[in-house]
């Protein structure tokens, strides 16, 4: 990327920011920093600063829309304000609060003239940043997170701006990355639809417990309320999520284990079915031929990994 600008950096207001522009190889790769920057504005400071230019330079009245793919993440560290989007009210914006902005949707914001705000922010652009953020947050209601209590976030966010201000347009590709992780970060804590939450970061520990225990009979309503759900909703979340319904992701990892074991161990199958919890040889083999159309011992003779192959241990 390269500096479409000199940086602004007005110490006595507070106004350090840079814009980018991306070349024909970080297009392609579908991601790449349009402008980073941290401001503040004290009580009654004018907003947004002259300092930028047209394209990011709004009257209230008029509000704005970004163009050309880009998003941007509004991060409010502290003080107060408002935003407002074209269909619905006031949302209002407080220390914590994380606005991922989706390009060609109209918005305005603004700090409270009494207490102000002070902001951090990152532009990102490209066809993979727009699939990430509409498959994390596939509603059209505005993205406002509350990111108060999480500490880490405030972290890897100005360590993530002062890193791009810092690098004189280098490493480009490695630095959208972890812009884009961020944004990926910001879904476990993102309201649903209705207020619901959608529960990412629970079913990921679920599925992980689920692979811990393979050998045994799960209970999946006592895995539901162990992660704070009702059955239904954990189904539902988990299908979401996995693509498989709690119980079939449970045997499609204890098939999975038995492929490895047959390949790679000299297990009889009748140890393998009593390791992984099957109820009886029969039920393992006939399941086995309907996920992999292959019994267990035609499947060793197809597949096995002999010793000293790179494969083998």
């Amino acid at each position: 990327m390269t500096k479409s600008r000199e940086m602004w950096y007005n110490w006595r207001t507070m106004h350090k920011f840079q814009y980018y522009t991306p070349d024909v190889p970080q297009k392609r790769l579908g991601a790449y920093i349009t402008v980073a920057g941290m401001e503040d504005f004290g009580k009654g400071a004018q907003f947004p600063s002259p300092l930028h230019k047209s394209y990011y330079f709004f009257k209230s009245d008029n509000g704005r829309r970004l163009e050309g793919g880009e998003h941007q993440l509004l991060y409010i560290r502290s003080g107060k304000g408002v935003t407002q989007f074209e269909h619905g009210g006031k949302i209002p914006l407080k220390a914590g609060s994380v606005n991922i902005l989706r390009p060609g949707e109209w918005h305005r914001h603004s700090p409270d003239r009494a207490t102000g705000w002070s902001e951090a922010y990152i532009g990102i652009g490209g066809e993979v940043v727009e699939r990430v953020v509409k498959e994390l947050f596939p509603s059209d209601t505005p993205i406002v997170i509350d990111m108060e209590h999480d500490i880490g976030f405030d972290n890897a966010m100005m360590s993530l701006i002062d890193e791009i201000l810092a690098s004189n347009a280098e490493r480009p590709y490695s630095l959208a990355m972890k812009t884009l992780s961020l944004i990926v970060s910001l879904s476990d804590n993102s309201p649903a639809p209705y207020g619901k939450v959608m529960h990412y970061s629970a079913i990921r520990k679920a599925s992980i417990y689920i692979g811990h225990h393979l050998s045994e009979p799960l209970d999946f309503k006592a895995i539901a309320a162990r992660f704070g759900m009702t059955y239904s909703l954990f189904r539902l979340r988990f299908r979401e999520m996995t693509g498989m319904a709690p119980l079939a992701y449970h045997l499609s990892l204890r098939i999975r284990r038995a492929k490895r074991l047959l390949e790679t161990t000299d297990m009889s199958v009748t140890e393998i079915s009593k390791a992984l919890g099957f109820a009886s040889l029969i039920y393992f083999s006939r399941f086995f031929h309907k996920a992999t159309g292959f019994y267990p011992r035609a499947y060793r003779e197809r597949n096995a990994v002999r010793p000293g192959s790179e494969d083998y241990y």
